[in-house]
Order: structure tokens, then C-alpha cells, then sequence
């Protein structure tokens, strides 16, 4: 499933990052990754940091560590998303 393209720029998305990762986010061409940094899934999903941990050590998003970056495959962020879309409404207090 590919991405749509974010509405704003990529200076805007990256803007929160260090410095050294601002340069290699580039909304617009996203869709043709494989992997994901974690900071990258933040943008992607519009969860923090600690949510995308927690998510990881949950067993709930499926993360790989390849030399010694820690990468989210894309397909764990979809499965992550119908997984979410399939499980049954909670009540709202």
C-alpha cells in the first residue's frame, strides 16, 4: 500500500528531528521505502516516541534491528493500522 503524498512540507514534518535526520526525510517520495526509522514511523502513524516503543516491546509493531539502527518495516505499520481498524470498538466512558 503506498503513501499519499503529506500536504506539508518536509522542513515542516522533519522540523522537530535532529538535525542530522532532517535531510533524509523527504514526505514526498516516503512511498518507496521498505523500513522506517522509528522517528520516521512517528511522522507516518502521529505517535510519539514512547508509543512507538511501547508498541514494539508490546509485540504489537514488528521492528528489525539492522547495524544498530532500529527500522520498522512497512508492513508492520500497515498491519499495525488493520489491526487496530479490526479489533472491536471500546466502550467511551
Amino acid at each position: 500500500m503506498s503513501r499519499p503524498t503529506e500536504t506539508r512540507s518536509s522542513a515542516e514534518a522533519a522540523s522537530h528531528l535532529p538535525a542530522d535526520h532532517r535531510d533524509a526525510i523527504r514526505i514526498e517520495g516516503l512511498h518507496r521505502r521498505k523500513a522506517w526509522s522509528v522517528a520516521e514511523a512517528c511522522i507516518l502513524t502521529s505517535l510519539s516516541r514512547a508509543s512507538i516503543y511501547d508498541l514494539i516491546n508490546r509485540g504489537e509493531l514488528k521492528s528489525v534491528m539492522i547495524a544498530g539502527r532500529r527500522l520498522i518495516p512497512d508492513a508492520a505499520i500497515d498491519e499495525l493500522i488493520e489491526n487496530a481498524l479490526n479489533r472491536e470498538p471500546r466502550e467511551v466512558a
